[in-house]
């Protein structure tokens, strides 16, 4: 794809190149954290999206990095679904990951909006669950209507590179994103964020840590089981938010300015996007690295064993209780 100067404007004006081309509307940029940015606005004729994959084949049967497709799933015939002029902002990796939803797939709807796009380029997805649509709802962002076709042909489509980066290069995008929620005011509260019932990453102490925070004060939060405007209310009234790595963690959007965000880190785990969104959004972060442990009580073997026989992750770990109370004493 060419480098299309002035494409965003262009568009918004109907001024569609003959060719496809591509702007850079975010620049790469180094922080300590690691890279972020580096997103573009990409614009393509006769595209074909296929919705299992996420993976967009050009007129000329090529492929653009940006949306090669998740590796390991393979496109599924069924229906194709015609559209004249269409974005796409919702990839495989986003549709069920709470995270990966708003950092992968909001920022780039919401940057479309921004841009003044979302009318001409109506957006299109799969059908979509009740959270994800009270997340868009708490942005004031529409999605445009769901589809069940396996794939969608274009006569002109758009699409952010954001919807590639998989968590990891949050910067302006997020920023945009986060000041469209309504404002926290903040508050005393110090949550927890449990995610006892999933199987790929277990603490195996983690009842007896959340006994301990309770005895502290520290109200106990089950994400899966809240309604989002009930999970953005109560990080709204937060200082303080204690939570394992995953996707829970993504709540921080919604978390007043300079608020504490401990992070208790499993070994396995390297990834840098709450380091990143911390940052990005004036958090304090305090990682507690987490070891593996293969003291693992029965019940969570056998949660276990359909991750292990279909070979997704699967561990098990331990935190120092200690330490967290010791850091939670210190805020």
């Amino acid at each position: 794809m060419a480098q299309v100067d002035g494409l965003a404007r262009r568009l918004v004006q109907g001024h569609s190149p003959a060719a496809g081309g591509f702007e850079q509307v975010e620049p790469a940029r180094d922080t300590l954290a690691g890279p972020v940015g580096d997103v573009a606005l990409c614009y393509a004729r006769g595209a074909t999206w296929h919705a299992r994959t996420g993976r967009m084949v050009m007129a000329d049967g090529s492929v653009p990095v940006s949306l090669s497709g998740t590796p390991g799933r393979k496109d599924r015939p069924g229906p194709t679904l015609r559209l004249k002029r269409g974005a796409v902002w919702l990839g495989p990796g986003a549709r069920a990951n709470y995270g990966h939803f708003l950092f992968d797939a909001m920022t780039g709807l919401a940057e479309l909006d921004r841009l003044g796009l979302s009318k001409r380029f109506k957006p299109f997805t799969p059908h979509l669950t009740r959270w994800q649509r009270d997340l868009l709802g708490a942005a004031g962002l529409i999605a445009g209507p769901a589809f069940r076709a396996s794939k969608v042909q274009f006569d002109e489509v758009i699409w952010m590179t954001s919807m590639n980066h998989y968590l990891h290069r949050n910067d302006g995008l997020v920023r945009h994103l986060v000041a469209r929620f309504m404002r926290p005011t903040g508050g005393d509260d110090v949550l927890y964020l449990s995610r006892r019932g999933y199987s790929g990453r277990i603490m195996v102490n983690e009842p007896a840590l959340e006994r301990a925070l309770v005895a502290r004060g520290v109200r106990i939060l089950h994400p899966q089981r809240m309604s989002v405007p009930a999970q953005i209310a109560a990080m709204g009234q937060a200082r303080a938010v204690i939570g394992p790595s995953g996707a829970a963690l993504a709540n921080l959007c919604f978390l007043a300015p300079g608020a504490d965000v401990v992070e208790l880190r499993p070994e396995p785990v390297h990834e840098p996007w709450l380091d990143m969104a911390c940052a990005n959004l004036g958090m304090t972060q305090h990682i507690l690295a987490a070891p593996q442990t293969d003291d693992v009580p029965i019940p969570a073997q056998l949660a276990q064993v359909p991750r292990k026989l279909a070979g997704r992750y699967n561990y098990a770990y331990r935190v120092d209780i200690g330490a967290v109370l010791a850091v939670l004493d210190g805020l």
